[in-house]
Order: structure tokens, then C-alpha cells, then sequence
């Protein structure tokens, strides 16, 4: 499997303790086909309370569907995986979650800027208990 590492400097708005989180960012090639794209990119950071007690980990497919030569769709998941326990995991997690969402709403906007197009699909999920529904969210490229 191959890897890369990556050191970023992430910055941090509307914090009174930490303004910038020095980041390294590990991405893993899972597989690659001419039709599928897999990678996983690890981000730890460090000198920010509480980094020690988690890293996020995002996985990126990106596929071009059978029979199509001018679209593809990019799938990207975010977890949270806890090293050791803290009080704070909640904060954390919601944190984090805001944030990645921003990211990738920022980089939608930066698609459909440079004359990209993208439509966005919603996918229903009934649970297994079938009282809950999850939406799952995939970007395509001109479909």
C-alpha cells in the first residue's frame, strides 16, 4: 500500500486558545482501477489540547460509473478514531463534525466556481429496526 505524508498548518477561527494546529496528514492508496479511486487520509494534530486523544480519518472514492465517460462521483466518509478516553469527546465530535462539513461545502463552492458542475443526490436509508432514516449525501460531476 503505498502512503504519502503531509504536514499542514491548519488554522482555527473563533478560538481563544489555539489560532493554528500544526497537522500531519498520512494518505494511504487503497486501490486504484480506471474506474475507481480509493484513499484514506489520516490526520493527526499536535501542540492543541486534547490531539493526543483522537485522530480523523477520511475516506475518499471517487468512481466513474459503467458505460460513462463524462461524470464520476466522489464519496467522502469522516470518523473520529479515539486513541484514549476524555470528557471532552463530545465537544470534539460535534466540533469536528462542523467543521468537515464546512470544508467540503467550501470545496463544492470552489468546484462550481471554476465552471465544474455538480448535483447533489440524497439517498434514503431505512435501518435495520426500520423507526429511523439516515440521508447519505453524494456529489456527482455532471451526471
Amino acid at each position: 500500500m503505498k502512503a504519502r505524508k503531509h504536514f499542514v498548518e491548519i488554522q482555527i477561527k473563533d478560538n481563544a486558545f489555539v489560532k493554528c494546529a500544526p497537522t500531519t496528514k498520512t494518505a494511504y492508496l487503497i486501490e486504484t482501477s480506471p474506474t475507481i479511486l480509493r484513499m484514506r487520509v489520516i490526520s493527526q494534530a499536535k501542540d492543541v489540547p486534547y490531539s493526543d486523544c483522537f485522530k480523523i480519518e477520511e475516506d475518499f472514492i471517487c468512481t466513474m460509473p459503467e458505460g460513462c465517460n463524462s461524470s464520476s462521483i466522489l464519496r467522502v466518509t469522516m470518523n473520529i478514531n479515539w486513541m484514549k478516553s476524555t470528557m471532552m469527546k463530545g465537544i470534539i465530535m460535534s466540533s469536528s463534525v462542523k467543521e468537515s462539513k464546512a470544508v467540503w461545502a467550501s470545496y463544492s463552492d470552489y468546484i462550481k466556481k471554476n465552471g465544474h458542475i455538480w448535483k447533489e443526490k440524497k439517498k434514503e436509508i431505512k435501518l435495520n429496526h426500520g423507526i429511523e432514516k439516515a440521508t447519505i449525501k453524494v456529489l456527482s460531476a455532471n451526471d
